[in-house]
C-alpha cells in the first residue's frame, strides 16, 4: 500500500480547516452578523447566543413577569420570537401574538412583553422559519405605558385610546 504524499495531506488539512471555518459559526461571529437569512452563514449558539439570542435565554425576572401577567386582564401579548416561546410554555398559551415582522400590532389594547435579554440589549429577535432569525431594535414605546419592570424585563400596555 502506498503512503499518501505530503501535498495530498496538506490539501486535506487545508480543506478540513476551510470546511470548519465556514460551517462552525466562527465566520458568523467574526463578521458580527445580526441575522441568519439562510444557509449562507451558519451561526453557533455557543459562540453567538449572548449577542443575538437566537435560542432564547431567560432569567427569573422573565418568569416573574409572566406570573404577574397571568394575573392581569387577558389581553393579547406582543413580543419577539423568544418572548412568545416563553409565553407558550405557560398556561397563557395562545395569548402571545407573535409578529414575524417588527411592526406595530393591529389589535388593541395589547401588552408588549420584553424579556430581560431584549431589555438589556434593546433588541428583538424575529423569524418564523426554523433556523432563520434576525435581530432588530425594540419597537418604539413612547406611546405605551410602562406597567411592569423588574430588572431589564418590562411590560407595556399599548393601543389604548385616551
Amino acid at each position: 500500500m502506498q503512503e499518501p504524499s505530503k501535498s495530498s495531506l496538506v490539501t486535506l488539512v487545508v480543506f478540513l480547516l476551510l470546511f470548519y471555518f465556514l460551517t462552525s459559526g466562527l465566520l458568523f461571529e467574526i463578521t458580527k452578523r445580526q441575522g441568519s437569512s439562510g444557509l449562507d452563514v451558519p451561526y453557533s449558539i455557543g459562540l453567538s447566543n449572548s449577542r443575538v439570542n437566537f435560542s432564547g435565554s431567560y432569567t427569573n425576572s422573565d418568569i416573574d413577569a409572566l406570573t404577574w401577567l397571568s394575573e392581569q386582564e387577558p389581553l393579547l401579548v406582543w413580543s419577539d420570537y423568544n418572548g412568545c416561546i416563553l409565553l407558550h410554555s405557560t398556561s397563557m398559551y395562545g395569548r402571545c401574538q407573535y409578529h414575524a415582522w417588527p411592526t406595530v400590532p393591529e389589535f388593541s389594547p395589547y401588552y408588549l412583553f420584553t424579556t430581560s435579554w431584549s431589555g438589556k440589549n434593546e433588541k428583538f429577535v424575529f423569524g418564523r422559519i426554523p433556523g432563520i432569525r434576525w435581530v432588530t431594535n425594540l419597537p418604539d414605546t413612547t406611546n405605551m405605558e410602562l406597567i411592569y419592570r423588574k430588572g431589564y424585563t418590562s411590560i407595556y400596555v399599548g393601543g389604548v385610546s385616551e
